[in-house]
């Protein structure tokens, strides 16, 4: 009997730990989305995770290594979101699949992604998923482009140019809720299947029309 009591104090303490670690950083992602990163304070954190100032030291150093914890683990999850999604879909439906997955999960963590891209936190904060996004689409296109369905376009040019689109279209709700993700995957897909109406895109002024007219994004660089 006591062996068996002594075995499930260290589970339960362990469970408690994991517990109060997890209430710290919800809210320290509540009160860095609302407040900003560098006015948030640590006492403003440990009130909304109802736990003592001096709690937080025993999980995180400052605000900083809970601002990277957040973000890490945010990249981990929505990456594994976007994996499943795309899991034995076939190529012409990747970007599709992935786009929509990605909003999915942007619409559901806005707190996350206003931490990350709103600016006025730590700078960069935002730069290792903008940069996983453009490695995954990077090698989506290469291979379309394998297939030879990208001939004449500049692929690591093209898949910066949707990364931007993508996390554009993230920052819409930073103020609005709707359109929602569903929505918002058909615009974005609308845009890069039909590009805008013609009328829009008079040239008379600009001699060179064909997309391989132009020089490779990464020319001149070493």
């Amino acid at each position: 009997m006591t062996d068996s009591l002594q075995s499930t104090t260290p589970a339960r303490g362990s469970r408690r730990r994991a517990r109060t670690r997890a209430d710290l950083l919800t809210a320290a992602r509540g009160v860095f989305a609302t407040c900003g990163f560098h006015e948030a304070t640590i006492a403003e954190i440990t009130a909304a995770a109802d736990v003592a100032v001096g709690t937080f030291y025993l999980y995180f150093a400052d605000k900083g290594e809970v601002l990277t914890v957040l973000m890490r683990e945010g990249i981990d999850a929505l990456t594994a979101q976007v994996r499943e999604a795309m899991e034995d879909v076939p190529l012409e439906r990747i970007i599709p699949v992935g786009i929509h997955a990605i909003f999915q999960f942007a619409y559901a963590q806005r707190e996350l992604f206003t931490i990350a891209l709103a600016g006025g936190y730590i700078p960069g904060a935002g730069k290792n998923a903008r940069l996983n996004l453009t490695d995954y689409l990077t090698t989506m296109l290469e291979e379309a482009e394998a297939r030879g369905l990208l001939d004449g376009y500049d692929v690591p040019l093209l898949a910066r140019m949707m990364t931007g689109i993508i996390f554009q279209s993230i920052t819409w709700w930073f103020e609005f809720d709707e359109p929602g993700p569903e929505a918002m995957t058909a615009q974005v897909l609308h845009l890069l299947r039909h590009g805008l109406p013609a009328a829009l895109l008079a040239d008379a002024d600009m001699p060179r029309t064909d997309c391989t007219a132009y020089p490779p994004a990464n020319a001149g660089i070493a």
